[in-house]
Formats: C-alpha cells, sequence, structure tokens
C-alpha cells in the first residue's frame, strides 16, 4: 500500500515538475526515463544504496536537512484532487499492478528473507525452495486474479468519459 501512495504522489509531482518549461527540462526528462531503461536488479542494487543505513544517500539528505538525527535503517524493519481523478485512478491502478509482480527488486534490496516478501516472492519461495508445486501454483492464481481485477479497472478508467 506505501508503494502505490508513493508512487502515485511522487509520481504526480514530477510530472507537474517535467511539465513546467525550464532550462533543464530535457536533462530532467532523461533521468525521469533512466529508471526505465534500466533492468529491474540493477535498479534494485542503486535503490539499495539509496535507502542504505549508514551513509545512503537518502539518510545523508535527511541528516543534512535536519529532519532526521540518526539514519534510519530502511530496509532492516518494516514501518483527491478533482480534476486530477481520472489520472490518479490510472496511475493507482497501473501501480498497483506493478507493485504486486515486483519480483527482481526485491530480490536485489533484501535477498530471499522475510523482510520484502510480497505474494510474489512467497509464491517462488513455496515453489521453487520447499517444493511445493500445488501450494506455489495456488498463489500465483492468485496474483494473477488481483492483477486481472486491478487490469480491469485500469482499462475501464482510460475509457471513462470525464466531464468537468
Amino acid at each position: 500500500m506505501f508503494v502505490v501512495i508513493f508512487t502515485t504522489i511522487f509520481g504526480y509531482l514530477v510530472a507537474t515538475f517535467l511539465n513546467v518549461n525550464v532550462k533543464w527540462s530535457g536533462v530532467l526528462l532523461a533521468l525521469a526515463i533512466l529508471p526505465w531503461a534500466l533492468p529491474p536488479f540493477v535498479n534494485g542494487i542503486l535503490w539499495k544504496f539509496v535507502f542504505f543505513s549508514g551513509y545512503g544517500f537518502l539518510n545523508k539528505l535527511l541528516i543534512g536537512l535536519r529532519f532526521i538525527s540518526k539514519p534510519i535503517e530502511f530496509l532492516s524493519s518494516r514501518w483527491t484532487l478533482p480534476l486530477m481523478k481520472p489520472f490518479l485512478a490510472v496511475g493507482i491502478t497501473s501501480t498497483s499492478v506493478t507493485a504486486i509482480n515486483v519480483f527482481d527488486e526485491i530480490v536485489a534490496l533484501s535477498g530471499y528473507s522475510d523482510l520484502g516478501k510480497n505474494i510474489l516472492m512467497e509464491s517462488y519461495l513455496t515453489t521453487f525452495t520447499f517444493l511445493n508445486f500445488g501450494k506455489g501454483s495456488a498463489m500465483t492464481y492468485i496474483v494473477m486474479f488481483f492483477a486481472l481485477i486491478l487490469g480491469i479497472f485500469y482499462l475501464r478508467s482510460l475509457n471513462k468519459e470525464v466531464e468537468y
């Protein structure tokens, strides 16, 4: 849930900022596209450097801005805009489908530990580590079912006419 909310808010802010004509807009657009150009595993490793507890970029930034006094261990602990409604619906649905299917980034960030485990990771471990093929395939069908439901909402939100 955190991933969906954060990605929607952050994506909206980045899209709004990239829509402003500034001197550096080409560079900023290239930086925004860069994560899509990288393989998921490499992307996960780069984010690991951002979230690393002692000297990660995010901790240095938050300490430098005096939002926190000591580093946060991100990887070792758990922790309505009317005119934008159609776009937010599409973004939330798309991000939800993507969040359900995240696998490579989780393995790159935290390995096969229980910390970042989602249902897809649990399905993989059940099937290939514990060799419980029945339960693992049933879990995969559950993932596919939820992705199908979200996909239907996504397609409906794309074709929905909006009145302002």
